[in-house]
């Protein structure tokens, strides 16, 4: 699958969300899917259920290792501190996203993040890439 396909399945898995505001999340290397997931922070009572929080436990699981090596996270929305912080501590390469989180949140402090610089503070900095329609 292309880039634009697994960021599309992200954007369906993001509707599928209860949330407010539904984020979506394929991990992937060159085998295939490792783990897809969608947010439920609310809707499960629980803070960090993050698309991308769940994703990582599932693939995680799934590999039986912390560390996915040469994988790529496909996110409907920019990931927020706490998910780029967890991308980066399971050591996934890449991280492509489709919506800005200053586009979706515009009043929201956390929004004015600049991803780019916060990941080059992080002990492993995860490549980052916004694809659009």
């Amino acid at each position: 699958m292309t880039d634009q396909e697994y960021l599309k399945r992200a954007i369906e898995l993001s509707k599928l969300s209860p949330e407010p505001v539904g984020c979506g999340v394929v991990i992937a290397n060159k085998e295939g899917v490792l783990a897809s997931s969608y947010n439920t922070q609310r809707a499960d009572n629980i803070a960090v259920y993050h698309a991308e929080i769940k994703a990582i436990i599932e693939a995680n699981e799934k590999t039986g290792t912390r560390k996915l090596e040469s994988a790529t996270a496909y996110c409907s929305c920019e990931p927020c501190a706490m998910c780029l912080t967890a991308l980066s501590y399971a050591k996934i390469e890449r991280i492509v996203y489709h919506k800005r989180m200053i586009d979706i949140f515009p009043d929201d402090p956390q929004s004015q993040l600049n991803p780019y610089e916060f990941v080059k503070g992080l002990n492993f900095s995860p490549s980052l890439e916004q694809l659009s329609d």
